[in-house]
């Protein structure tokens, strides 16, 4: 008979998945679905799917540019335009390294905690929408990209993240942020 505790793993692995599977299918509704006014074509049909109940862990890392926004800045006063400054270059060599990887060697990539002697945090993970700043959730109203629950966020040094939705296997690229201010941690 299982222990208490192997019943709540496995309980927390069948929610986990289920999560997932959620996920995947609202990520793929937005990378679909073309955005008024533009000319981002929808994700092409031969995007790898996963099967139902199949987990990403063990697929390698993908990525797409189509969903980049790149218009206007932040009221902080960065620009959404990451080129020339850091640029195409540093972006995308740091996802073609992730490429290399599985999902699963990037969810337990982990990085010290600040002054947490000794405890560590997920270097790349997911937050819940309502998490990152007002004007971010409100930039993908105007995107058409907020009917997600969750936005994913690489972590590429101490400040500057990357944030997109993970649709199976694919991370789809929204916005590069220099300085930290997308999802904003007590000082």
């Amino acid at each position: 008979m299982a222990s208490k505790a192997q019943r709540r793993a496995e309980l927390a692995a069948l929610k986990k998945l289920d999560f997932e599977d959620k996920r995947a299918g609202q990520v793929e509704k937005i990378l679909t679905k073309k955005i008024p006014g533009s000319e981002i074509a929808p994700v092409p049909a031969k995007v790898p799917v996963l099967k139902k109940g199949e987990s990403r862990f063990a697929h390698n890392v993908e990525y797409n540019t189509q969903r980049e926004d790149r218009d206007g800045s932040w009221s902080w006063g960065a620009s959404r335009e990451w080129h020339p400054k850091p640029g195409n270059d540093y972006i995308y060599s740091f996802l073609n390294g992730c490429c290399g990887k599985t999902w699963q060697e990037i969810d337990s990539e982990v990085v010290g905690k600040k002054g947490g002697g000794g405890k560590t945090d997920k270097r790349h993970k997911f937050y819940p929408i309502t998490s990152i700043c007002r004007e971010a959730q409100n930039r993908l109203i105007d995107l058409k990209l907020d009917d997600q629950e969750h936005i994913f966020r690489f972590r590429l040094t101490g400040k500057h993240r990357l944030y997109g939705f993970v649709a199976g296997i694919i991370f789809s690229i929204v916005w590069f942020d220099e300085l930290h201010l997308v999802y904003p941690t007590r000082v």
